[in-house]
C-alpha cells in the first residue's frame, strides 16, 4: 500500500527497468518499521479526532437519501479574495488556500445538512503527507509506502453554522498543526 508520492517513485523504477537500467537510480526502502511504527508498548498521548466514533440522528442521516448530488465546485480567483477578506479581518496574519476552501466547503456542507442537533458534532478530515516535514518523521527518497495522516477537525454543528468562517479555518488550522512524529506514534 503506498500513497501518491510513493506511486511515482515506483513507476520511475520501473520506467527506468524499461529503458534498460539493471536497478533503480533510488533504491527502494521498504523498512516501514523503521520510519513510522508505533512505540511498544502503545501510549495514547495525542488526541486523535479522526478516530472519535461520531453518533447521528438517523432522521438527518443524508447519506441514506436519495437527494444526494455530486457537483464539482470552482472557485475563482475572485471567490478566494472574498473569502480571505472575511479571514483577514478576523486578524488572521495567514491563511493558506487549502485551509480556506476546506473550512468554506466543510461549513457550507454542515449548514446544507441543516442538523436538527446543533450540538452533533460535525468534523473533516485533512489528508497531510509526512515527506519532508520538520517535526515529521525522516521519510527517506525510495520508500515507496504510506506516509501521510489524516487529522480532523470537530465542531458542534449550531457553532460551525453560525460563526464567521475565521472560525473554520482556525479549527483546520490548527487540525494540520498537530501533526508530529508524536502524533503519528
Amino acid at each position: 500500500m503506498g500513497d501518491a508520492y510513493g506511486a511515482m517513485q515506483f513507476l520511475n523504477a520501473i520506467t527506468e527497468f524499461v529503458k534498460g537500467a539493471s536497478a533503480p537510480s533510488i533504491p527502494p526502502i521498504w523498512q516501514r518499521e523503521q520510519y513510522l511504527n508505533a512505540r511498544s508498548p502503545p501510549r495514547i498521548t495525542c488526541t486523535h479526532n479522526e478516530f472519535i466514533q461520531i453518533t447521528h440522528n438517523k432522521q438527518d442521516d443524508i447519506m441514506d437519501s436519495d437527494k444526494l448530488i455530486r457537483t464539482s465546485i470552482f472557485f475563482s480567483l475572485k471567490d478566494i479574495q472574498g473569502l480571505r477578506s472575511q479571514v483577514l479581518s478576523e486578524n488572521f496574519h495567514r491563511c493558506p488556500r487549502f485551509d480556506l476552501i476546506t473550512a468554506c466547503l466543510w461549513k457550507c456542507r454542515t449548514i446544507a445538512l441543516n442538523p436538527a442537533d446543533p450540538d452533533e458534532m460535525v468534523r473533516v478530515s485533512i489528508i497531510i503527507n509526512a515527506r519532508g516535514k520538520q517535526g515529521m518523521p525522516d521519510i527517506p527518497t525510495g520508500y515507496y509506502g504510506n506516509a501521510f495522516t489524516y487529522p480532523a477537525a470537530v465542531s458542534k454543528a449550531g457553532i460551525l453554522c453560525t460563526s464567521p468562517l475565521s472560525y473554520a479555518v482556525n479549527l483546520v488550522q490548527n487540525a494540520k498543526a498537530q501533526m508530529s512524529d508524536e502524533y503519528i506514534k
